[in-house]
């Protein structure tokens, strides 16, 4: 009756869109950590969802297929539309700004269009082997590294924008990081999975506690 897949695998991809567009309505209401909190719980799924997708042996190619699509349009508004939308409200608001924006976006977009179209080539070969490490920085990454400069927020004076320029900043280097293929970045895996949350969640932690100590 409906278009799409939904079982549980793509269910939760479903629920992480629409956890990051919760986000951005908290960011454009100036509520910064709850925002950069959904963009860590977007993470946080991400890092998950290819383990539950594996749960069910009884996927179609088609399912198969769309599940590689729906994950990187998930990623793209979580990893790469929220962060920048985050940085806008936190102050990015002049023009080099603007350019910095769309050029993060964009180098967000291709990344997860190139590895689509390797990724459907290396499915077309045969090959199923597991990847042992990233080209690159993948665009889920952004989950952990702007909550993290936003856990100094409070350090900064408000009243200026000096750390709207460290966000832009990192945006640039985390855009690079996206496109630079020679970077091996390796795959997280066990005792690695179990780190990047725990950092995540110390994360949460501290961006709730100092921002609302300040108060």
């Amino acid at each position: 009756m409906f278009l799409g897949y939904y079982n549980y695998t793509t269910k939760l991809t479903y629920i992480s869109v629409g956890i990051g567009v919760l986000g951005m309505f908290f960011a454009l209401d100036g509520h910064y950590p709850q925002a950069m909190a959904v963009l860590l719980l977007c993470g946080f799924i991400d890092m998950i969802d290819g383990k539950v997708a594996a749960t069910k042996k009884n996927r179609t190619e088609k399912e198969k297929a769309y599940g590689v699509q729906i994950d990187s349009l998930a990623d793209m508004v979580n990893f790469g539309i929220l962060p920048a939308l985050i940085g806008y409200a936190l102050g990015l608001e002049r023009w080099y700004f603007y350019i910095i924006l769309v050029v993060y976006v964009i180098a967000t977009l291709i990344r997860l269009a190139y590895f689509n179209v390797i990724e459907e080539e290396r499915v077309k070969s045969g090959d199923t082997s597991n990847r042992t490490y990233y080209n690159g920085l993948p665009v889920t990454m952004a989950g952990m590294i702007f909550p993290l400069l936003f856990c100094f927020y409070t350090l900064f004076d408000s009243s200026t924008d000096l750390f709207a320029h460290f966000y832009a900043g990192l945006l640039v280097l985390t855009a690079f990081a996206f496109l630079f293929g020679k970077w091996k970045v390796p795959k997280a895996r066990g005792i690695g999975l179990f780190v990047m949350s725990a950092i995540g969640l110390v994360q949460i932690i501290v961006i709730f506690y100092f921002f609302f100590s300040t108060r």
